[in-house]
């Protein structure tokens, strides 16, 4: 019996030897396709363009509407949109145009795509431009149940990290800087009696 179970256990080292390769080397084949994935995907993010830039236009307010304004916008297609003027309408063509019937859910469904690619080590800058009024905080921040670009690139971004943290190690840091009237203000500097740093833009455009 005493040799039987020598002979159980050199039989259970040889398949767990065996398997333990197996795992190995799978782990191996794993860790070559998701190089590959991060290659070929950031590959199809560059042919997108380095730089993007999308048009969102928000509906009417209700003071616009009570005043009997109309919107001076038309939709040609997903990437143009036509603006009427003095002299007539005149077209501008984005990479993306967005409607006011657009939900947050669709702008953010293109946008989405660079978090994966900030995950894996790439620079990526995403803000919004337009005058005062415009759905910049709205597209951005949105609200509790409908919430914007930067909210879900976050929740996004830390689903990314959870789905890889048995084979990665992340470090996650941030900073928020408001520049509001020459000065940049630190949001996250602790205390209210701090000053923030003054930013001269006149001097830097002298230099």
């Amino acid at each position: 019996k005493i040799e039987q179970l020598h002979d159980s256990v050199k039989e259970l080292k040889v398949d767990n030897k065996a398997k333990t390769e197996i795992v190995d080397d799978l782990e191996a084949n794993v860790k070559k396709e998701q190089t590959l994935r991060k290659r070929y995907y950031n590959m199809v993010e560059d042919m997108k363009g380095k730089i993007r830039v999308y048009c969102r236009a928000r509906p009417l307010s209700d003071s616009e509407k009570e005043r009997g304004c109309d919107s001076c916008c038309k939709y040609v297609d997903d990437y143009t949109i036509s603006v009427a003027g003095p002299r007539g309408d005149k077209q501008f063509i984005y990479d993306s145009v967005f409607t006011p019937e657009s939900t947050q859910d669709e702008v953010f469904e293109d946008t989405g795509h660079l978090v994966q690619s900030a995950v894996d080590g790439f620079n990526v800058c995403i803000f919004a431009y337009g005058q005062t009024g415009a759905g910049k905080t709205f597209t951005m921040i949105g609200g509790d149940r409908n919430p914007g670009v930067a909210p879900r690139a976050i929740r996004r971004m830390f689903e990314i990290i959870f789905e890889n943290e048995e084979t990665h190690v992340y470090k996650v840091s941030c900073y928020m800087i408001e520049l509001y009237n020459d000065r940049l203000h630190d949001l996250l500097l602790p205390g209210s009696g701090h000053q923030s740093p003054h930013y001269d833009q006149r001097s830097e455009e002298r230099r």
